[in-house]
């Protein structure tokens, strides 16, 4: 017989839950060491030299996992996942010969449903303090919503198999206590449900509005058990305040600044009103003219905005914050239609008196400090360039307003951005934002960036001449005339273009050349497929000398 590690079940749910949130500490722990060592030596000019212990766990960790439909995933996840299941079975070990045995389900249950609510707020402590990536929390917050339904269900299960071995199905099923607490295992299926990446990616906002189902279960629970404050409480008072802040924000007045629709169903909106966004953030945005009730996630692209030839970036200047929508679900194809397309248009303006926005935001922490980093590459797939916006407009920016002293010397970084599109009217879609960054950065006499982009576009028919548009107004001529020019060495754009796919390992090569035995961070956003080719090209280019480390975000084209 396998018998429980604590007896008492109260004590074993609150041991496990405690462990878990141990988990958690260490993860930010190990994150903020690291994050201080980047900061310590980013002025140094000792080159980077790594054990091979080190090399060889760092290669290990980082490498994607080789089975097929599981490459999205990395070692890493696999040991946090490995770790987080472990925990869970060595709690869920019972005997299971008395129907009080079952009561363990019932309070591990609970003790994961607290643990799903503490990671639910946007505004995680978690993230805020121990910066711990988004992406990260999502994991542990879909594990633990997998363990709650999977712990409820066994719960369940026991306890129903017991009412019809004794024949008290019916007079059990009578009682209010069981009423709620199979009401509250209900709500846990359906959100496990729409959860699954079928829903949640040509629906999100059944995914979304299903999870507020979770009150059901925290009212069902608290009425089925007697202890169950103490687990759910601090998640459920955590999430009221930061519903609180989120309300405070939402009354801030967002103006729109310009609203564009570009071919290739992309929808760029122009912001000012937003707090500044560190690189990488993401928004939740409302667009009245598509519903006002749907809210929906977007990572933010803040660039510099140059007001004349000669105007620079301040330390006070109002950022402007722009939002890539590109139609590839309901509500992101919704948005494509506040503007009507014209046929031989490479873009069009919408017109942003009547379009009422809310924001959101914003949320999340990256991996890196990148302001920290001497050597950034940036890797993304069509509309998967607005995290490398953000990046490279916040480095250089903070570069171009920054000041140094004798103690401290400029130490030179070096920006290495890779844009893989379909076609090439897409370069369109941020031309603007890369001119003004090579503009920003032209105007510097010295200056501390070196910020390189290339360009691959994977059309077959993109190798032909593009052919003759008519834009609607003088930018879109402008515009056009770049694109049609741009594959010339002397044309002035700041990308060098080629066609066809990219070899990642000979860019990474090229890239680890310009700045020897310097550690690089690397942002991929695309998807799954360059996602895997970067990940791959990491590991591979891994060495004593150079570590490459790797923050991800894939979509689905």
């Amino acid at each position: 017989m396998l018998k429980p590690i604590i007896v008492d079940q109260y004590v074993a749910a609150r041991v496990y839950f405690g462990c878990v949130v141990v988990i958690f500490f260490l993860e930010g722990i190990i994150r903020n060491v690291l994050l201080l060592l980047s900061k310590l030596h980013k002025n140094k000019p000792t080159p980077a030299s790594h054990w091979g212990v080190t090399v060889f766990l760092h290669t290990t960790l980082t490498r994607a996992v080789p089975i097929p439909y599981f490459t999205d995933y990395h070692v890493l996840d696999v040991v946090r996942f490995a770790i987080f299941a472990v925990l869970n079975v060595i709690f869920a070990l019972n005997t299971n010969q008395y129907t009080t045995d079952y009561t363990l389900y019932g309070w591990l249950t609970i003790a994961n449903g607290g643990l799903a609510f503490l990671l639910a707020a946007r505004s995680n402590l978690f993230s805020l303090i121990l910066r711990i990536p988004a992406p990260v929390l999502l994991q542990y917050h879909r594990w633990i919503g997998l363990a709650t339904v999977a712990d409820a269900t066994v719960h369940v299960s026991f306890n129903i198999m017991h009412f019809i071995n004794t024949d008290q199905i019916m007079s059990n099923l009578a009682s209010a206590r069981i009423q709620v607490g199979l009401a509250a295992w209900v709500c846990l299926v359906i959100m496990l449900l729409t959860a699954l990446p079928i829903v949640r990616r040509r629906s999100f906002e059944v995914f979304y509005y299903a999870h507020f189902l979770f009150f059901v279960f925290i009212g069902g629970a608290l009425y089925h058990t007697t202890k169950g404050p103490e687990f759910l409480l601090p998640g459920f008072g955590l999430w009221v305040i930061d519903r609180a802040i989120r309300l405070a924000y939402g009354f801030r007045n967002i103006t729109v600044e310009s609203a564009t629709y570009y071919e290739g169903d992309l929808t760029k909106l122009r912001l000012r009103g937003m707090r500044a966004a560190e690189p990488g953030q993401m928004v939740w945005l409302q667009l009245s003219g598509v519903s006002r009730l749907n809210w929906h996630p977007f990572t933010v692209a803040s660039s510099v905005a140059l007001d004349g030839d000669h105007a620079m970036p301040t330390a006070t200047m109002t950022p402007r914050t722009t939002v890539a929508i590109r139609g590839l679900g309901g509500y992101t194809s919704a948005v494509q239609q506040l503007a009507e397309k014209e046929p031989e248009s490479a873009e069009t303006s919408i017109s942003s008196r009547n379009l009422r926005v809310r924001l959101d935001g914003p949320y999340g922490v990256s991996r890196f400090n990148w302001h920290d980093e001497r050597l950034v590459i940036l890797v993304a797939g069509g509309v998967g360039i607005t995290p490398g916006i953000s990046i490279a407009s916040s480095i250089i920016t903070a570069a171009t307003i920054g000041s140094s002293s004798p103690a401290n010397p400029p130490v030179t970084t070096h920006i290495h951005l890779l844009w893989v599109v379909k076609h090439a009217t897409h370069i369109t879609w941020f031309a603007d934002e890369l001119h003004s960054l090579h503009t920003l950065l032209s105007r510097q006499p010295n200056p501390t960036v070196r910020f390189n982009v290339m360009i691959h576009v994977t059309s077959n028919a993109s190798s032909a001449p593009m052919p003759a548009l008519e834009p609607s107004n003088s930018s879109s001529v402008e515009m056009m005339k770049q694109v049609n020019t741009m594959s010339s060495p002397s044309n002035g754009n700041p990308w060098r273009l080629q066609h066809g796919r990219p070899d990642i390992h000979r860019w990474f090569t090229n890239c680890k050349g310009t700045a020897p035995s310097v550690d690089a961070a690397v942002n991929v956003c695309g998807p799954a497929a360059l996602v895997l080719d970067v990940r791959r090209a990491s590991v591979a280019q891994s060495s004593g000398s150079c570590l490459f480390r790797i923050e991800e975000e894939s979509f689905e084209l």
